[in-house]
């Protein structure tokens, strides 16, 4: 059977996607993964925050698209400098920033231990968790150095102005 034309005067319908951001820094609309790298690159940089609800979306000039996050909404993706020097992070948002020390931490969310830091977002000048995708978090982690205390064994990232307990493991805890 054909489907019969809209009638003329019909506006065309849209569906709006379900938009997730997951817990690795991938897009999903509707479950499928968006793999073009600047329609990634545009949902990054216009990431908001609505100021009453707390609800995230993506604010395109007048345009809102909510979005849910499974972790947060930003993520650390490259990682450059040393422990002498300092280090500065590149965000999800495409930005190059210091990395600020006293910020990092490393927790437990959804299951998932994580590194993460706080940052000033570039879209909207607040401040908002950072998770580190693999490749930064490892590469921070060359530099940190292991301690161990009784039954405990701390992982320290030592600068030239900080020491900063990145984690700490139990031999029962540790994987």
């Amino acid at each position: 059977m054909a489907s019969q034309p809209e009638s003329p005067g019909t506006p065309p319908t849209f569906k709006i996607p379900d938009l997730v951001l997951t817990r690795y820094g991938e897009w999903l609309a509707d479950g499928e993964e968006i793999t073009h790298e600047r329609t990634k690159s545009v949902l990054f940089r216009s990431i908001h925050r609505d100021p009453v609800t707390q609800e995230l979306r993506i604010q395109v000039g007048k345009e809102k698209l909510p979005f849910r996050a499974e972790d947060t909404a930003y993520f650390i993706v490259a990682l450059r400098g040393n422990p002498e020097a300092g280090f500065e992070v590149k965000t999800s948002e495409g930005e190059w920033t210091p990395l600020n020390l006293e910020s990092l931490r490393y927790s437990e969310a959804n299951g998932d231990s994580r590194l993460v830091c706080s940052l000033i977002t570039h879209s909207s000048q607040a401040v908002e968790a950072a998770r580190f995708l693999y490749a930064p978090y490892h590469a921070l982690l060359l530099h940190a150095q292991e301690h161990a205390e009784g039954d405990q064994t701390h992982f320290i990232l030592r600068t030239a102005s900080h020491q900063i307990l990145l984690h700490s493991v139990s031999p029962n805890t540790r994987k």
